[in-house]
């Protein structure tokens, strides 16, 4: 997170700035202290990053879609676990539609990736070792394949956007703490299933996903609470299911092609030589644009609300 004020920071009556992320505004109530204050407004920009680094286009309706999927799908999900989310009916106008006011939470450093198929860093990990999360797999799986369970693969943050994969159980213990780990394991299983049954409903395969968690107890809370975004396009894979077919790439539903985009020939970016990232091809943005809406669009069978 970068903590900073900035002068592009709307100002937002009854909330003072706390920091800006790469994607997101933290607000706290105004006439409390950022460590008394139970409570955070979580506004989700427009912004896209990737490698730690902001890029200088924004993708038009990104902040309304992944705040409104997120609200649905803890409608959904309902109290199956503690969560960070409390309203939406109470947020500033000026953010309506694309802010949260939710639970302070201390988040841990660690993203908890959940591979219900073959796909994604799973299947990279695979091709090179035969294995997924370091667990050994049978041979001849292929790309796209849904496998026999759900592996739990965590992956420790660090800076400059980089990430450790497969990271041992001590590790795990010292990013959060001792008898947490089973719990977090628990919970993000869990989620996988129900999210993927409800997804399957309507049509749509949920390969992965990814949750983030964090600790209540310094607000008289949870030790393990899920916050951050649940189950978007940013965090997730999602695929058609009538078009799906083992073995090939799947045309997906979530923000994919922008993430291909940013490794491919065409961008020339060297993230790790500290290089400003480059403006997004108009044609870029506008197909990650309708993918964010139809992804939403699919799942709730509502319109996305400006």
């Amino acid at each position: 997170m970068i903590n900073m004020s900035s002068s592009n920071t709307p100002a937002l009556r009854g909330w003072r700035h706390l920091f800006s992320g790469k994607e997101r505004e933290i607000y706290y109530p105004a006439g409390q202290s950022t460590y008394d204050s139970e409570t955070v407004l979580i506004v989700a920009t427009d912004r896209f990053s990737a490698y730690g680094q902001v890029f200088p286009t924004e993708i038009p309706g990104k902040g309304l879609a992944l705040t409104q999927l997120t609200t649905w799908w803890l409608e959904q999900l309902g109290d199956c676990i503690p969560n960070h989310f409390l309203s939406t009916s109470s947020v500033p106008e000026m953010v309506a539609g694309r802010a949260m006011i939710c639970r302070h939470l201390d988040m841990y450093p660690l993203e908890c990736h959940v591979s219900g198929y073959l796909v994604g860093q799973a299947w990279r990990e695979y091709q090179e070792k035969g294995t997924i999360a370091g667990i050994r797999m049978p041979e001849g799986l292929q790309r796209d394949q849904k496998l026999d369970k759900p592996v739990f693969n965590p992956v420790a943050k660090t800076q400059m956007g980089r990430h450790d994969n497969n990271v041992s159980w001590e590790a795990l213990q010292s990013l959060v703490g001792s008898g947490r780990v089973d719990k977090i394991i628990e919970y993000s299983l869990d989620l996988y299933d129900r999210a993927a049954k409800i997804a399957w409903e309507r049509g749509v395969i949920l390969g992965s996903t990814k949750f983030e968690f964090g600790s209540a107890l310094p607000y008289g809370g949870e030790a393990v609470v899920l916050g951050d975004e649940v189950l978007t396009p940013d965090s997730s894979r999602f695929w058609n299911a009538d078009s799906y077919q083992v073995g090939k790439p799947n045309p997906q539903l979530d923000s994919q092609m922008l993430r291909d985009w940013v490794d491919s020939d065409e961008c020339h970016w060297q993230p790790y030589k500290l290089q400003t990232p480059p403006e997004i091809p108009e044609s870029v943005v506008q197909q990650t644009a309708n993918r964010y809406q139809e992804i939403y669009e699919t799942l709730t069978g509502r319109t996305l609300n400006e």
